[in-house]
């Protein structure tokens, strides 16, 4: 008896880590705008970002205060649209997501990008410190790491779109194009 529960022990201890944490999913939510524009959140991140092309295919690139954190490109048929990304923190990176059109909101979990959320969490803080400013590091890892345990429903209520957006724009204006230094 003493051997069948220390058995049970081993076993919940092997395997409730790994469900605790699943594989490499974080949520996203983007919406996408008829001028171009993008925002939302990606793996937590508050982004903004562009699309351009034509209404059957084109690029998108997602940002984080006007440096680029993720980008792809997309195709558009009558079934709706399908986004394929090739690049996630200056790395070559592979997802896919669709949506049904190219002017909606998208919500829902990406997997497979990354083993654990530390590999995640450690991805962002690296990238942030080549390419933000020291503030801003800080503030952008704290919301990749954020994301433990939510899911894009929750992730997505407690980011506000509309304002990183407007955010993102005056910053970018107010500093050109590149770094704040």
């Amino acid at each position: 008896m003493r051997y069948l529960i220390a058995a049970v022990f081993l076993v919940a201890a092997l395997v409730l880590p790994a469900a605790a944490h699943p594989k490499a999913g974080f949520p996203f939510s983007l919406t996408f705008f008829g001028d171009g524009t993008i925002t939302g959140t990606f793996g937590g991140v508050p982004v903004t970002g562009t699309h351009a092309g034509t209404s059957a295919s084109g690029t998108f690139v997602l940002m984080v205060d006007g440096q680029a954190f993720t980008s792809g490109t997309y195709s558009c048929n009558g079934g709706g649209c399908t986004f394929t990304g090739t690049q996630v923190l200056g790395a070559s990176k592979s997802f896919i997501f669709t949506s049904t059109t190219l002017t909606s909101t998208k919500s829902g979990i990406l997997n497979g990008l990354y083993t654990t959320h530390g590999a995640w969490v450690s991805g962002v803080a690296r990238w942030a410190k080549a390419n933000l400013t020291s503030m801003r590091v800080g503030q952008v890892v704290r919301a990749a790491a954020s994301i433990q345990g939510k899911s894009a429903k929750n992730a997505s209520e407690n980011s506000d779109a509309t304002k990183a957006r407007g955010r993102d724009k005056d910053r970018d204006t107010d500093r050109g194009r590149g770094r704040n230094h």
